[in-house]
């Protein structure tokens, strides 16, 4: 999507979502909530398709198929308009006529049922000009679950709230996410920590990374170190090193460095978070260096899309080029997946592998050619029914470069 003002909002955006808390997080501008409206029927994609369950075994068409899909979403914008001088109840009760719930009773028990969900029972007589902002926005997630939608989308919805009044919204959104599909475009980090067993991080209108936050956060495993330094000396750290993070702590910087060995005196290793992976390479901040391989779902990814895989089987460091000069040993490449033996089959005899152990749900290729292998992958598990889980390479680190060329010797 490119607006008339030359801005590239989504630059070939592919996600595969499915039922559940999908978190999208990214900086303001990142093309978020240009993904939630295209989703929501509110804007035209230039080009490309969406696809969603209709819930009998179907697809709808989201881009053409319009007011079908309305009748199975719910969306709560950034920014949301009420009257002022009406009551929650007598609100509500309009936006379910709106919404296509004419018979009285039928209306009745809906208004009530979702303003006791929300917590709003007491106050559904309350004109809305006097709640507070969580209180407004849990009326906002009350219009959206109108109808039993099979997709919600809420876009940046704890901007502004409390903690207590966040935690309680959050809670809210956990509760609906266990039966339809919630996305939840934010740019807190901790609202997908929290909440969402998949995600995706989004900047400048791309997708950075897909998968499973707990996997990206182990990716860093042993590769985030901390230390408290001068402010004269933050600006040499910086220059220095990867630096993830940079906070006050009685008013001395603690920064956050990624490295895959002790950067010097005076760090300490530290647990990664989704924090560190959000600004940290393959993030927000990429480009510094290369992100370890990510547990990635590759199962939706086109033709187009096989440059995001092939980043994935990076490792981190300049050694990734040394490895890739060394063409008379084939690298190794570990595929978890659902069909790994159709999936096997089809490598070898496609040329693409020149060698495949498999077992239970992942096998192990080897292959001379890692360009072919990351273009043609994500295409042929898509063409073979298969659905990819891991992408990783097995030997692209500092030790296996080290161990080949030691073996050489």
């Amino acid at each position: 999507k490119t607006y008339a003002n030359g801005v590239r909002a989504l630059d070939n955006v592919c996600l595969d979502i499915p039922k559940g808390m999908f978190g999208l997080l990214g900086p303001n501008g990142a093309g978020k909530s240009s993904l939630m409206r295209t989703l929501a029927t509110l804007q035209d994609a230039d080009t490309g398709s969406v696809a969603m369950d209709d819930g009998q075994g179907g697809q709808l068409d989201v881009l053409r198929d319009k007011d079908a899909v309305r009748r199975h979403l719910g969306y709560l914008p950034q920014d949301f308009g009420v009257y002022p001088k009406v009551s929650a109840q007598d609100l509500l009760d309009h936006f379910a006529v709106l919404k296509g719930l004419s018979a009285r009773g039928e209306r009745r028990d809906a208004v009530e049922a979702l303003l006791r969900q929300v917590n709003l029972w007491d106050a559904r007589s309350r004109k809305l000009g006097t709640f507070s902002g969580g209180m407004r926005q849990r009326f906002g997630i009350a219009q959206a679950l109108l109808g039993s939608p099979r997709l919600v989308i809420v876009d940046e919805p704890t901007a502004g709230l409390d903690p207590e009044e966040r935690n309680r919204f959050l809670n809210l959104l956990a509760e609906i996410g266990e039966n339809v599909v919630v996305i939840l475009s934010t740019h807190i980090v901790e609202d997908v920590t929290d909440l969402c067993p998949r995600m995706a991080i989004m900047n400048r209108g791309q997708v950075l990374l897909a998968g499973e936050p707990n996997a990206a956060i182990a990716a860093l495993t042993q590769q985030v170190w901390r230390k408290q330094v001068d402010k004269a000396e933050l600006a040499g750290y910086e220059a220095n090193f990867t630096v993830l993070s940079t906070r006050l702590v009685g008013g001395k910087p603690v920064i956050h460095v990624f490295c895959d060995h002790c950067p010097g005196a005076g760090f300490e290793a530290v647990p990664p978070d989704l924090e560190d992976v959000y600004f940290g390479p393959g993030g927000v901040t990429s480009g510094k260096a290369k992100l370890p391989a990510i547990f990635v779902d590759c199962s939706t990814i086109g033709v187009e899309e096989s440059a995001n895989v092939r980043k994935r089987l990076a490792a981190a460091g300049d050694y990734r080029a040394l490895r890739n000069l060394m063409d008379d040993r084939p690298h190794r490449i570990r595929v978890v997946a659902e069909g790994t033996r159709a999936l096997a089959s089809a490598l070898v005899a496609r040329s693409l592998a020149d060698g495949v152990s498999v077992g239970h749900d992942q096998l192990v290729a080897d292959t001379s050619d890692v360009d072919a292998f990351g273009r043609a992958i994500a295409p042929l598990a898509r063409e073979l029914g298969v659905r990819l889980r891991e992408v990783a390479p097995l030997d692209d680190d500092l030790e296996s470069v080290f161990r080949y060329l030691v073996e050489r010797r």
